[in-house]
């Protein structure tokens, strides 16, 4: 049996909400190796460096739900405003690995010092995740999925269209600490990405090795 096909059959073996945490590097035990309790800051001990809200940061304008399609520009120049004032952006580096049509997240923070945000919910539609595994990478393909608890994330380099219009690329150690309340992202690829939450669903997930 080879490293891959044991790693396919212990995930299949496992109710589906775990297999799925699994892919994702999630976990919803234990503090992962430099994490403090609140789960704020994950993986290399070293601090993010300290970050600061842009000056031109329309909070005020920022959408708190999905805006009216007339609405879409304004609330995606809204968002690119206030994510992309942290400076320089953390390298892509291999590890787990994200396409999506969609990532839609709620009630998003990242704190001044920290590499890794909070969130209350995400959801991840048409999703392809591949992670590094023996004898290969597996990936895992879901209609949709779905964090929700206390969600943790961090993503070394996240891409993607504010609202399906502006482009946008960024890493969560150089997002600026504006609470933002609604986003989403189409179009979206990420890499170096981890997660943690206290429930994931993904219903009609399959997870295989990649076939390229």
């Amino acid at each position: 049996m080879t490293g891959t096909t044991a790693w396919y059959r212990t995930l299949a073996a496992l109710p589906l909400p775990c297999a799925v945490a699994m892919s994702f590097g999630l976990a919803a035990a234990a503090p992962a190796p430099h994490e403090p309790r609140d789960g704020l800051a994950v993986g290399d001990p070293t601090p993010a460096p300290a970050r600061t809200p842009p000056q031109n940061c329309p909070a005020g304008r920022l959408p708190v739900a999905d805006p009216a399609h007339g609405r879409r520009p304004e609330a995606a120049r809204a968002v690119a405003a206030c994510l992309t004032g942290g400076g320089n952006r953390a390298a892509a580096h291999a590890g787990t690995t994200l396409r999506a049509a969609t990532l839609t997240v709620t009630g998003l923070f990242c704190p001044p010092t920290s590499r890794t945000c909070r969130a209350a919910t995400i959801e991840i539609r048409a999703t392809r995740l591949c992670y590094a595994a023996p004898g290969g990478d597996t990936c895992t393909a879901s209609g949709r999925v779905t964090l929700t608890g206390r969600v943790r994330f961090r993503a070394d380099s996240l891409h993607g269209r504010t609202f399906g219009l502006l482009p946008l690329t960024l890493s969560t150690r150089a997002v600026p600490p504006v609470p933002l309340p609604y986003l989403v992202l189409t179009d979206v690829e990420a890499a170096g990405l981890w997660a943690r939450a206290d429930r994931v669903d993904a219903p009609a997930t399959v997870i295989a090795p990649d076939t390229g």
